[in-house]
């Protein structure tokens, strides 16, 4: 899949980043992550990023990965 047909589903904190990866790749919803700034070069010195993360998935995924996502938080869909 071409990465220009990813949309940006939010940014997160890193380990919640890790988490909603996990849930999005075992409802087969592929994931592409994005460090902003430094965050890349601070995730490999330190395991960590304080900039957090980009998670980007599909297009045509993107409202389904919303919902998973709202259903994990339990939270109201929007």
């Amino acid at each position: 899949m071409d990465k220009s047909s990813f949309a940006l589903l939010g940014n997160f904190e890193s380990l919640e980043a890790e988490i909603i990866e996990s849930l999005l790749r075992q409802m087969d919803i592929p994931v592409l992550r994005q460090y902003p700034d430094s965050g890349g070069y601070m995730k490999i010195y330190t395991g960590t990023s304080h900039f957090g993360v980009s998670l980007y998935v599909p297009e045509p995924e993107l409202d389904r990965a919303r919902q998973l996502i709202s259903e994990y938080r339990n939270e109201d869909p929007q």
